[in-house]
């Protein structure tokens, strides 16, 4: 079930704790899940579902087309960086934590949504220059 939250500026950091919705990557090895702050807005006539830890967005003329972008564009870039074994730098570039261990499999962790805000100036104008867009929290798996 897919909780979204339609939100005016200014009162999404207070409730973005209480969203919550599932989604699932598989590549039949082992993976590592956790939890991304998906947002939603309306522009110029096309939706857009943004994923600002991973910096993916996906578009459409529907609401529906634009998640199965999104869903397209975060398979791609998960096969894409694990095929390449580059996934824990790009994870670390995007401002991820990222602890490997010789004898279990890595933790990480993406960054806050409020840090993410802070930090990224693209995400900050979204937010501030939006008047209605809804934001929701999805759990991905990681292939390590």
């Amino acid at each position: 079930m897919i909780l979204l939250l339609y939100l005016r500026r200014g009162k999404h950091l207070e409730t973005m704790k209480n969203l919550s919705a599932r989604g699932h990557y598989n590549n039949s090895s082992m993976n590592i899940q956790v939890q991304l702050h998906i947002i939603m807005f309306y522009e110029e006539e096309t939706y857009f579902v943004y994923a600002p830890a991973l910096d993916l967005v996906g578009y459409g003329d529907t609401e529906d087309e634009a998640k199965e972008s999104f869903d397209v564009v975060l398979k791609e870039y998960l096969d894409y960086t694990t095929k390449k074994d580059t996934i824990f730098i790009d994870l670390q570039r995007l401002g991820w934590q990222v602890k490997r261990a010789k004898k279990s499999r890595p933790k990480v962790s993406p960054p806050s949504y409020e840090d993410l805000v802070v930090n990224n100036e693209k995400l900050k104008n979204l937010v501030i220059g939006m008047r209605d867009m809804s934001i929701r929290s999805r759990n991905v798996s990681i292939p390590v």
